[in-house]
């Protein structure tokens, strides 16, 4: 859940792409689908999961 609501934070593009990565569709499918290089999809993943990573590497953080 708290991923999701981390995720509606994000620029719809990137919630898509991470969203097509989790359920599976490779790098090309989405490259095509948004008409960009395998690259630019594969940046615009890593960038939004360390987002995530982050943000949840500082609750945790926050909590011990």
């Amino acid at each position: 859940e708290m991923i999701l609501s981390l995720l509606e934070k994000e620029p719809k593009r990137t919630k898509d792409i991470i969203l097509m990565r989790i359920n599976g569709y490779s790098f090309y499918e989405i490259a095509t689908k948004y008409t960009i290089s395998e690259s630019s999809a594969r940046v615009i993943d890593f960038r939004g999961k360390k987002k995530i990573r982050e943000f949840l590497e500082k609750e945790e953080s926050h909590h011990e």
